[in-house]
C-alpha cells in the first residue's frame, strides 16, 4: 500500500539521495532511475540503517498480500547493489548477514529527513490496497518472471519441493501479465513444472493435483497444432498414464509423436518412449517394441542428461525399464535382463532421485516377474529406502509390495501375503493405478483360494481392464479364472477360461503367458481322469 510521504523529502547518505516519491536516485545532478519495488526495499532498509532486516521482514512489509519467494528480496538487492556500485564481499551500503537478512551501513546524512515510521510501496497493489495500481502490472510482471526462472534454478539445484512451492506461488501472479501469449506460456511452464514435480510426491487423485492437469489439458487443447504445446502433452500422457487411462494416454501420446515428427527431432526418442509405454500396457507387445527399439535408435545421451538437469528426469531410464518388462513378456529373459542393467547402471550414474525409484521398481518387477525373490527383495529395499528420503509415496508403496511377493515366495506366505496387501492398499491410496492389475495377479497367485469372493475379485479385474485399456495381464486374468473354476470343480468351464487366456497371449505375442496357460490346460485332463475314477 502507498501512503504519501510529505512533499520533497529525500534521505541522503553520501554520495546518493533517495527520492523515494519519484523512485529515483540522485548522484550529484544524474537522475538514476528506480523500479517502484527497488525502490521501497531501499527506502525500508534505509529508514532502519544500522538495524537487522530479516527477509521475512521484508517479506511481511512489502508483499503483505502476495506470496512470494525469499529469492526475490535476494535478486532485488543484488541489483540495488550495482546500481549503488556496492559490493556484497566489501559492502559500504547493504551489508548481508548470511541466512539471516540485510543491514544498511552508510552513514545517513540528513536524519532528521528519515522518520522511524517511513512508510513504503506494497509491491503489486494501488494507493487502495487493490491489484492493479500504477505499478502493480510492472512489478508483478517482473515477480513472476523472476518466480519461474526461480523454479527452473531449484530444479537445477535438485530442490523439487523449493521448485513445487514457487510454482505455486507464481502462479495468481499470472494476471500481471498483460501480453496474452506471454501470460500463457508462463502458465504452461508452471503447471507441468507441477505436473513433473508432484506426479510421483503426490497422489494423483488429490483435487489440486487434478486441477492442475486439467487446466494443463485446456492451455494444450486451445493449440492443438502448436510445438510448444509438446511438454505439456507429455506431462498429460504421463498423468494418465498413471492412473491407468491407457486410452486417453494414447491418444495423448499420439499427439505428442505428430507434434515431434513435425519438426522437433531432439523429441522423438522421448515420444517413442513414451509410445512404448502406453502400447505395453495396452497389450500390444511388438507395437511397444518397436517404438523402444526406435526410441533407442534415435536416443541422444547429451540431450537427455540436459532433460535430467532441467526436469531431474531422463529418457534412458524409462526407455531401457520398459524395455526389461516388455523383452521378458515377449519371451527374450536374457535381453530383458539386460536391459534393466542398463537402466539402472544409467540411473546410478545420474543419481537423481526420480530415475533411480523408476529403475528400481522396474528391476523389482522384472525380477519378481523371473521368481527371483532374493534380488526382487533386494531391489524392493532399496526402492523403499529411495522413495522414503524423496517423499515418493506411490514407489514406497509398490516397494512394500514387492517385499512382499519376495517374503511370500521364499515360504513366509502368511507374512508376505500381509505385506502385499497392505502395499496394495496404499498404492491405491495415493490414485495411481498403473501397477494395481500385475499387483493384484501376483497376490491372487500367493492367495489361491475357490470362494466366490475370490472369483469375483477376478472378474471385477477382467471388466476393469476391459474398461481402462490396460490389456497386458489380460492373458494373466483369464488364466487366474480357469484356475479358480478348476478348484471349484467345473473343468468345463475353466476349460474355457484356459483357451481364451491361451488366445489372448497368442495375439499379444506374450509367450511367457501362454506357456503357462497351456500347461494349466493339460492339466485339466488328468484332472478328469482322477475324478472319473473317483
Amino acid at each position: 500500500m502507498v501512503k504519501a510521504m510529505r512533499a520533497g523529502t529525500r534521505i541522503a547518505f553520501t554520495p546518493f539521495r533517495l527520492d523515494p516519491q519519484e523512485s529515483c536516485l540522485w548522484r550529484r545532478n544524474k537522475r538514476i532511475p528506480l523500479s517502484a519495488t527497488d525502490t521501497a526495499i531501499l527506502a525500508y532498509l534505509v529508514s532502519r540503517a544500522g538495524r537487522l532486516v530479516t527477509r521475512d521482514e521484508l517479506l511481511a512489509a512489502l508483499w503483505p498480500d502476495v506470496a512470494v519467494t525469499p529469492g526475490v528480496v535476494k535478486v532485488r538487492v543484488r541489483r540495488l547493489r550495482r546500481t549503488l556500485g556496492d559490493r556484497a564481499a566489501r559492502p559500504r551500503f547493504i551489508e548481508t548477514v548470511h541466512g539471516r537478512g540485510y543491514r544498511f551501513i552508510a552513514r545517513i546524512s540528513e536524519p532528521s529527513s528519515v522518520p522511524s515510521d517511513l512508510p513504503v510501496r506494497s509491491a503489486g497493489r494501488d494507493s487502495a490496497g487493490h491489484p492493479g495500481g500504477p505499478h502493480a502490472a510492472s512489478v508483478d510482471g517482473d515477480t513472476l518472471r523472476h518466480l519461474c526462472r526461480a523454479a527452473r534454478n531449484a530444479i537445477r539445484r535438485r530442490a523439487p519441493h523449493e521448485a513445487i512451492a514457487i510454482a505455486h506461488r507464481a502462479l495468481p501472479l499470472l494476471s500481471s501479465l498483460t501480453d496474452a501469449g506471454e501470460r500463457a506460456a508462463a502458465e504452461q511452464e508452471l503447471r507441468i513444472t507441477l505436473g513433473r514435480l508432484e506426479l510421483v510426491r503426490r497422489a494423483c487423485n488429490a483435487p489440486e493435483v487434478a486441477a492442475n492437469y486439467a487446466r494443463l489439458r485446456a492451455l494444450c487443447d486451445e493449440r492443438p497444432e502448436d510445438p510448444s504445446v509438446l511438454p505439456g502433452l507429455v506431462s498429460l500422457a504421463r498423468f494418465e498414464l498413471h492412473r491407468a487411462e491407457i486410452r486417453t494416454a494414447q491418444e495423448l501420446a499420439a499427439r505428442v509423436h505428430q507434434l515431434a515428427e513435425q519438426g522437433r527431432h531432439r523429441d522423438l526418442a522421448g515420444a517413442h518412449t513414451l509410445l512404448g509405454a502406453v502400447e505395453f500396457n495396452a497389450g500390444r507387445l511388438a507395437s511397444a517394441d518397436a517404438h523402444l527399439a526406435r526410441a533407442l535408435s534415435l536416443y541422444d545421451a547429451e540431450q537427455s542428461h540436459a532433460l535430467g538437469t532441467a526436469y531431474g528426469e531422463n529418457v534412458e531410464v524409462p526407455l531401457q525399464g520398459y524395455r526389461a518388462v516388455v523383452l521378458w513378456y515377449r519371451g527374450f529373459p536374457q535381453r530383458a535382463l539386460q536391459a534393466s542393467r542398463t537402466a539402472l547402471a544409467t540411473a546410478r550414474a545420474l543419481g537423481l532421485p526420480a530415475p533411480m525409484a523408476f529403475a528400481l521398481g522396474m528391476a523389482a518387477w522384472l525380477h519378481r516377474l523371473r521368481g527371483e525373490a532374493d534380488v526382487a527383495g533386494a531391489f524392493a529395499t532399496e526402492l523403499g529406502a529411495v522413495a522414503s528420503d524423496a517423499g515418493f509415496p506411490f514407489w514406497l508403496a509398490q516397494a512394500t509390495f514387492e517385499r512382499g511377493w519376495a517374503v511370500a515366495a521364499r515360504g513366509d506366505t502368511d507374512e508376505g501375503r500381509a505385506l502385499m496387501q497392505d502395499g496394495l492398499d496404499r498404492y491405491r491410496a495415493t490414485g495411481a493405478r498403473l501397477y494395481e492389475v500385475g499387483d493384484h495377479v501376483a497376490l491372487l497367485d500367493v492367495v489361491a483360494g475357490a470362494s466366490a469372493e475370490h472369483g469375483a475379485a477376478i472378474d471385477e479385474l477382467i471388466t476393469s481392464v476391459a474398461r481402462t485399456g490396460q490389456l497386458h495381464d489380460e492373458s494373466a486374468l483369464h488364466r487366474l479364472r480357469a484356475e479358480w473354476l478348476l478348484r471349484r470343480g467345473d473343468d468345463e468351464a475353466a476349460t474355457a477360461s484356459f483357451e481364451r487366456a491361451i488366445a489372448v497371449a497368442a495375439a499379444q505375442g506374450a509367450k511367457p503367458l501362454e506357456r503357462r496357460a497351456r500347461a494349466g490346460l493339460h492339466r485339466i485332463r488328468p484332472h478328469r481322469l482322477v475324478r472319473g475314477q473317483r
